[in-house]
C-alpha cells in the first residue's frame, strides 16, 4: 500500500515537473497561463500625494523626536502647501527655538500672530451674524405678538453669547 502511495505522488510529482519544463510544448495544466492571468490582474500602486496636514504630522513626530532640522523641514512644507497653516507656523517657530534660529523663529511667531488675529476676527465677524439673524428672529416674534417665545429666544442669546 505504502508503494501505492509513494509511486503516485512520484507520479504527481513528475507530470507537474514535466508540465513546467517540457521540451515539446505540451501543457498539461496551463500554470503559466494562470501565471499571467495574476500578474495581469495586478494593479499599480498609485501614490497620493501627501498634503499639509501630512507634512505637519511627520514634523511633529520629528519635533518628539528631538530632530529639529527636520521638523523644520516637513512645517516648511507644509506652510508651501497652505500658507495659512497657522499651526504648522507655531511648531516651526519653535523648532527654530530649540537649533538657536531665533531671528526665523521671531518671524514665524509673527506670522502665527497675524494669521491667529485674522482667524480670530474672521470668528468674530460670523459671530456678529449669526447674533443679527437670532436676534432679528426674535424681533419677528415680538411683532407677531409671540411674546413668551421672543423672551426665551432672547434669554438664549444672552446665555449663549455673554459677552455680546
Amino acid at each position: 500500500m505504502k508503494k501505492i502511495i509513494l509511486l503516485m505522488l512520484l507520479l504527481g510529482v513528475g507530470i507537474y515537473l514535466f508540465d513546467l519544463y517540457n521540451p515539446f510544448g505540451i501543457k498539461l495544466f496551463d500554470i503559466e497561463d494562470s501565471k499571467k492571468e495574476v500578474i495581469e490582474t495586478k494593479k499599480p500602486v498609485e501614490k497620493k500625494p501627501l498634503t499639509a496636514k501630512d507634512f505637519f504630522s511627520k514634523g511633529e513626530g520629528n519635533l518628539k523626536a528631538n530632530n529639529y532640522k527636520m521638523a523644520i523641514t516637513n512645517f516648511s512644507k507644509a506652510i508651501e502647501l497652505d500658507s495659512k497653516y497657522i499651526e504648522a507656523y507655531k511648531e516651526r517657530a519653535l523648532a527654530k527655538d530649540k537649533i538657536g534660529d531665533f531671528e526665523g523663529s521671531k518671524k514665524d511667531y509673527e506670522q502665527y500672530l497675524v494669521l491667529l488675529e485674522e482667524q480670530n476676527q474672521k470668528a468674530n465677524e460670523e459671530t456678529q451674524k449669526e447674533l443679527l439673524n437670532l436676534i432679528e428672529a426674535a424681533n419677528n416674534k415680538a411683532n407677531n405678538k409671540q411674546y413668551d417665545d421672543a423672551v426665551v429666544d432672547l434669554s438664549n442669546i444672552i446665555y449663549s453669547y455673554p459677552k455680546h
